[in-house]
């Protein structure tokens, strides 16, 4: 009948009412790809000129590019320039609203972009993280290396598939489905650019507009660099896996429909191969991976997780296809991390209890009502402590399945505070009476799974779980990360790096610990890994300050090997064999 059909195949009726549970709620992430102090000289590719035009004269009736231009030479050495049309239309009344004197940007020393009345300050600039699931702007000074402002959001175009593969598949050879993906990203980028000019203007003390950003650049990986430019990404998906373009490109940010002034240039991160894209190389380019002496392992989190290892003799590559599980897509209960998403937890064994954080409220479970909680759902971090919690507590074996009892570690700490009665929710049948009915299979779906938070504690009013399904989908993307770390160090022809930085939303959010206890990435000691926040934001923001890192980008892009995983010999062996989680007995390293 309809009942059984999906949400997006069941007809609405007149009359009708359709209730949208709390959980597919769009809010506002309550984690941000907040930036992290930068260092940097500042040299940007947008040169500020203050020059004063003399008036023409019937002896002198030189046009107003003729003059500006002689100005710019005699005054700051610059010849042989270019004027964007969106400029030249500013020139004439800029010219005569001050009596010649203005305020010239120069992109690269070769091309005016705007011109303004008055002599002025520095402008602003714009780096972009291209996430495939999350957005993130930056508004950056030119005349100082401050991050003025920052905004962050779904990217829109998870509508049309969660990950790059399926997004390809939507837009391959189809032109008015590749404009369809890219008027949708350009749309998000766009809001969120007016978000962060809102934000700004109110610090500042001054209303900021569009116009007043004269420089972009945007990192992304590969295929959702495509997508943005409105390129077919179809031979991104084929052997050989082939690109539009490898090298950076200087293009009009016009001409993809981004709000900034007109004559503003954006430089696109190098994608040096179908599966390692800009992202990665600004990550790297933050961190000078192709300078460093030590073993450096960089892993960027997300939907795909992007690898670098290596240092200044040598980089490899590659991408691994970990899936949106870290960000809690395709989970039961999964959800973004806004308030009411569960980002901690702990069980103990000992005392069969279950603690837990949710984003934005400062208390824990144990010291808090349970009616106070709101649980809505659980978001990436807690994803990754639960699976990691679950095996250290013995609920779940080294293959990942549900046991039918758990023996208590001897090592567990009992938590504080009130332990959860058996939930009046939905319900299931009790696997484990000792865990007070949290261990069960679900009545329908025959489904093991275990309660993390009963109904009274939700804002839903109904049980929110992590089932074996969860479970399984969890080992899938820390399998695919862990094989893509081993098979690089493999071909480096090392056992274990010296430094290992964790990048992305997730990576700065994830527990160490646990990841260490799950596998995500092999035995290392815990002060030997680091999380780095927003390395691909990061990358574009010393590529705004300074023009010598984009030529330091197509450097290190260059020397990047790109390691195609799948077709590795031993790919599948190392991949079936990742799936299993690290014996309890081999210790993860000492905090």
């Amino acid at each position: 009948g309809e009942t059984d059909l999906l949400a997006c195949q069941t007809p609405v009726q007149p009359g009708q009412v359709v209730f949208v549970p709390e959980t597919s709620l769009a809010g506002k992430p309550a984690t941000s790809k907040a930036p992290r102090p930068l260092a940097s000289p500042l040299d940007p590719a947008v040169r500020s000129c203050h020059v004063t035009v003399p008036e023409p004269s019937l002896a002198d009736p030189q046009a107003d590019l003729e003059r500006l231009l002689d100005a710019l030479a005699a005054g700051h050495d610059l010849s042989g320039l270019t004027m964007d049309l969106a400029a030249l239309k500013e020139l004439g009344p800029a010219l005569r609203a001050e009596s010649g004197r203005i305020t010239v940007r120069v992109f690269q020393d070769r091309e005016i972009i705007r011109v303004l009345a008055g002599h002025r300050d520095p402008g602003f600039g714009l780096a972009i993280d291209l996430g495939t699931t999350t957005l993130a702007v930056y508004l950056c000074g030119l005349g100082s290396t401050r991050t003025v402002a920052a905004a962050s959001g779904l990217n829109p175009q998870v509508r049309f598939g969660d990950d790059v593969m399926a997004r390809t598949g939507y837009a391959a050879g189809r032109s008015e489905a590749a404009a369809e993906l890219q008027a949708a990203v350009v749309d998000g980028l766009n809001r969120l650019i007016a978000e962060a000019l809102a934000e700004a203007g109110a610090a500042l003390g001054a209303p900021l507009a569009a116009q007043d950003i004269e420089d972009v650049v945007i990192a992304g990986n590969t295929t959702m660099t495509h997508l943005f430019l409105g390129l077919d990404p179809g031979p991104l998906g084929v052997i050989p896996f082939v690109p539009a373009f490898h090298e950076g490109l200087e293009i009009r940010a016009r001409d993809v429909g981004l709000a900034v002034h007109p004559g503003a240039r954006m430089f696109v991160m190098p994608c040096p191969a179908a599966y390692v894209g800009g992202d990665i190389v600004a990550g790297a380019l933050a961190w000078n991976l192709h300078k460093a002496d030590d073993r450096v392992l960089l892993i960027d989190i997300g939907t795909n997780g992007e690898i670098v290892l290596g240092n200044r003799d040598r980089l490899v590559s590659a991408s691994s296809a970990t899936g949106p599980a870290f960000e809690a897509a395709h989970i039961e209960c999964g959800m973004r991390a806004e308030p009411g998403a569960i980002e901690r937890v702990r069980i103990d064994s000992a005392a069969r209890a279950v603690d837990y954080k949710v984003v934005s409220r400062p208390a824990w479970r144990s010291y808090s009502h349970p009616e106070a909680m709101g649980v809505r759902g659980i978001c990436g971090s807690g994803v990754l402590d639960v699976l990691a919690e679950l095996y250290t507590a013995g609920l779940i074996d080294k293959s990942g399945a549900f046991k039918k009892t758990s023996e208590p570690s001897a090592s567990a700490v009992p938590l504080t505070g009130p332990v959860s009665p058996k939930s009046t929710g939905t319900g299931g049948s009790t696997e484990d009476s000792s865990w007070g009915g949290r261990v069960r299979t679900h009545p329908v779906t025959g489904i093991k799974e275990f309660v993390l938070a009963w109904s009274e504690e939700t804002a839903m009013g109904r049980d929110v779980v992590v089932t074996q399904k969860d479970v399984r989908a969890i080992q899938l993307a820390k399998a695919a990360l862990f094989t893509g770390t081993c098979l690089l160090l493999k071909r480096m022809g090392w056992t274990k790096p010296d430094r290992t930085l964790i990048a992305g939303s997730f990576g700065a959010h994830v527990d160490k610990h646990h990841a260490l206890t799950m596998g995500l990435f092999p035995p290392m000691p815990i002060k030997n890994i680091f999380s780095v926040g927003n390395a691909a934001g990061d990358g574009c923001r010393l590529a705004l300050w300074d023009r010598t890192q984009r030529r330091e980008a197509q450097v290190l892009a260059g020397r990047l090997e790109p390691v195609e995983l799948t077709l590795e010999p031993d790919f599948q062996e190392r991949f079936l064999k990742a799936l299993h989680l690290p014996d309890r007995e081999e210790k993860p390293a000492p905090k």
